[in-house]
């Protein structure tokens, strides 16, 4: 507004003319002030809506986390229970072994 001013005062436009860029650069303000209010009022939403996605998304992770610890867990317990089992099997056929060298052993 200060250059139309200038230049109508050296006589470089006429007052219609001043009148009417004077309109349009208000208008265009307006416009733009009213865009930038427009995005203004969508970034709470946005940022919300973002952080309601982030949320779930935080929550999925942390279900598949628990799942996967669970079923590794799981998986844990099951090779155990074989390694007791073989332990458990290992012993007993060792105990016979024994038993059985002893015999030889005596019987001889």
């Amino acid at each position: 507004m200060i250059d139309l001013e200038v230049m109508r005062g050296r006589g470089l436009i006429s007052n219609d003319v001043y009148m009417k860029a004077g309109d349009d650069a208000v208008t265009r303000g307006s416009q733009g002030n009213r865009k930038e209010i427009s995005q203004a009022n969508q970034l709470p939403t946005a940022i919300a809506k973002g952080s309601q996605e982030a949320y779930k998304l935080m929550v999925a992770n942390s279900n598949r986390a628990t799942i996967t610890k669970d079923s590794e867990a799981a998986k844990q317990t099951a090779v155990n229970k074989l390694q007791l089992d073989v332990a458990k099997e290992s012993k007993a056929i060792l105990a016979k072994l024994s038993e059985q060298l002893d015999f030889e052993t005596v019987g001889s």
